[in-house]
């Protein structure tokens, strides 16, 4: 039996994409599946055995002390190929390397874009530390292969292999049967909701305010959100009856945002995040799961975004600055039920396209390819 071992330092160890998409689709194709991540204890979970190392102090801590008890523990498993998901750990991944492993580098994020985001980096540091990046990425990757979960991070690395970000077919969240959400009277006429992190990059400000376009409007928020953060939503305006936080601090398991899915007729799931380079040609996971739980979708109008849903009839698509064209859109998907069931058929057509089914068998194919040549060199 091939024994792979995933190694995040990052990501909590029920991550959606690692734990639930990679490591269950690989146990339930025969692989003897490890995962090295921040945990306080050894256990089996869904055939994925998990290897605990330390949580972080900090940053700091994470990318040094964290990151060699990641490295000490892969080096003491004797496997097949080792795959890692975290920017900071590709000097481990280097090393895994040189001393003649197989290794995947698994890119989740644009991440020479996202760091230019970060409010937290002095502005001055923000380039260079963006431009240290991309070259580490690329010189200290090209001894691994490469996964790429968005289909434009191939345009920096051409040799990527995609494995793309869809949802489970088999978590498909039907959608909540007609007249639902007007059983709870608390929820007014348009009961709307957002999945995920919740940050002012992914539109959190801008969702905040939908209530105070459309009074009977109110919006759930369920996901990672930092309590400065929902306190700040909460007072920025006259309408806090009408957000609703089921949040976290830290990460929420992805069973909670699908159960968010399933439990109510909702009018439309969002995404008006404000335009930066980071998130105008990604194509969210999220509008996958939205189209597969039938929900329709309210988004920024980007031309990536507007190509994906109002291509697949599955949504609309508004300027995330225009509180009228947000507004219009809300009322309208309220009370136009014969427009809004269109898009919710829209939507649950287009999501049979997108399934991680079809994913995992390129995981799957990318490393037969690696364990069929010796050493993992790919240029032979």
């Amino acid at each position: 039996m091939r024994r792979i071992v995933h190694i995040t330092t990052v990501h909590s160890v029920l991550d959606n994409r690692i734990f639930n998409k990679e490591c269950v689709s690989l146990v339930a194709r025969g692989f003897d599946v490890s995962l090295i991540a921040c945990h306080d204890r050894s256990e089996v979970r869904e055939g994925v055995k998990i290897l605990p190392i330390p949580k972080p102090i900090d940053r700091l801590d994470r990318m040094t002390r964290v990151a060699l008890a990641a490295l000490w523990v892969a080096e003491g498993v004797d496997a097949d190929i080792y795959h890692f998901h975290d920017p900071e750990l590709l000097p481990v991944g280097a090393i895994l390397s040189v001393s003649g492993r197989r290794v995947v580098y698994d890119v989740h994020e644009d991440n020479v874009a996202s760091i230019m985001q970060k409010e937290y980096i002095p502005g001055a540091a923000r380039s260079f530390l963006a431009n240290a990046c991309g070259i580490a990425e690329r010189v200290l990757s090209s001894r691994m292969e490469v996964a790429l979960a968005e289909k434009y991070y191939g345009r920096r690395f051409p040799l990527g292999t995609f494995v793309l970000n869809y949802p489970r077919a088999s978590e498909s969240a039907s959608p909540a049967p007609l007249g639902a959400a007007e059983r709870d009277g608390r929820l007014g006429g348009a009961p709307l909701l957002y999945t995920g992190n919740v940050t002012r990059d992914r539109g959190a400000e801008v969702h905040a305010r939908i209530p105070s376009l459309v009074p009977d409007a109110v919006v759930h928020f369920v996901g990672r959100c930092e309590s400065g953060l929902r306190d700040a939503l909460v007072g920025a305006g006259g309408s806090a009856e009408r957000l609703v936080f089921r949040t976290s601090p830290a990460p929420v398991p992805f069973d909670v945002i699908r159960d968010a899915y399933r439990e109510r007729r909702w009018v439309a799931a969002l995404a008006l995040f404000p335009d930066t380079p980071h998130y105008r040609e990604k194509e969210l996971t999220k509008f996958f799961e939205y189209m597969q739980a039938g929900i329709p979708i309210i988004c920024s109008n980007f031309p990536v975004w507007r190509d994906l849903v109002e291509g697949a009839g599955a949504g609309v698509c508004v300027d995330p600055d225009d509180d009228k064209a947000i507004g219009d859109a809300v009322r309208m998907l309220s009370s136009d039920r014969a427009v809004s069931e269109d898009m919710r058929k829209g939507g649950v057509r287009a999501a049979s396209r997108y399934t991680w089914e079809a994913e995992a068998e390129r995981l799957v194919g990318l490393y037969e390819r690696m364990l069929s040549v010796e050493n993992g060199d790919r240029s032979a």
